[in-house]
């Protein structure tokens, strides 16, 4: 698996049916252009990950699947849509702890932090 390193996150608050964007960079060692990528939650367990259309986006999108790994009911796998891939994941609603947990030692606190912010909004919807 190549090194993968990541810009803070940007956390966009949007109007729309979902209530905010968390828009990365990824930095996959060995290739010149970066990977941008923008994150979405349709409910606290449905994330769906779009990402440019450039051959290293592969790297970013198994990184993800790996760090998912055991946590998931559902694996879209990756699609592609017009200039975009994109990839939904269902994550197992008792695994979602772990999931932040795995995220803050793979990406770091504000990551962490910006995905809880994601998935809080419905939590308070319930």
């Amino acid at each position: 698996m190549p090194e993968i390193e990541f810009s803070n996150p940007h956390l966009r608050k949007v109007r729309r049916v979902i209530e905010y964007e968390l828009h990365g960079v990824a930095f996959v060692k060995g290739y010149e252009k970066t990977v941008g990528f923008t994150f979405e939650c349709q409910s606290a367990k449905n994330w769906r990950l779009i990402f440019e259309d450039l051959y290293q986006a592969k790297d970013v999108y198994y990184f993800f699947r790996n760090l998912f790994k055991n946590c998931l009911d559902e694996d879209l796998g990756m699609q592609k849509s017009f200039s975009t891939l994109y990839t939904e994941w269902m994550i197992t609603e008792r695994h979602l702890q772990e999931v932040l947990d795995r995220i803050e030692k793979a990406m770091g606190s504000n990551w962490r932090d910006a995905f809880k912010t994601l998935i809080t909004v419905y939590e308070k919807q319930k």
